[in-house]
């Protein structure tokens, strides 16, 4: 019986770019359409909001979801399957090599370095341009 609910019901393929809200994910599903006159193939994306009672969906993942009844204002949508996981790589904080660490922080001492080393320069070709100008000025009197 609840077989022959979904058989009208449409079906609709695409990728979750949110999840950041309890119990409901955007997904992105795009269609191909020929332009009516030029007969150019245009790619259209929509959004739906789609229910996902269980957050099993995460961004990156391409789903598959179903028309339902009304759930909220915008929601119309479920979440029937998650095809494939995480099309987004993630990096836990834990996996960081201590060695690219104490790289970065290197480079960054360097760097700072030479910029204090750019502004003693700087600063010397200021106070030689003052003294410069000086002898003019004492010159001309």
């Amino acid at each position: 019986m609840d077989d022959n609910k979904n058989i009208n019901r449409k079906s609709r393929l695409g990728l979750v770019v949110s999840d950041i809200q309890d119990k409901t994910v955007i997904v992105n599903v795009a269609r191909n359409v020929r332009h009516p006159i030029y007969h150019k193939v245009l790619k259209r994306t929509k959004k739906y909001q789609v229910h996902d009672p269980e957050n099993r969906a995460t961004i990156g993942d391409i789903v598959r979801i179903e028309e339902t009844n009304p759930i909220s204002k915008n929601k119309r949508w479920k979440l029937t399957e998650v095809v494939t996981d995480r099309d987004v790589a993630g990096i836990a904080a834990t996996e960081i090599d201590s060695t690219l660490v104490s790289e970065i922080e290197q480079s960054t001492k360097q760097n700072l370095d030479e910029k204090n080393d750019n502004d003693n320069v700087e600063e010397n070709d200021k106070t030689s341009e003052e003294e410069s100008n000086n002898d003019l000025e004492e010159d001309k009197d």
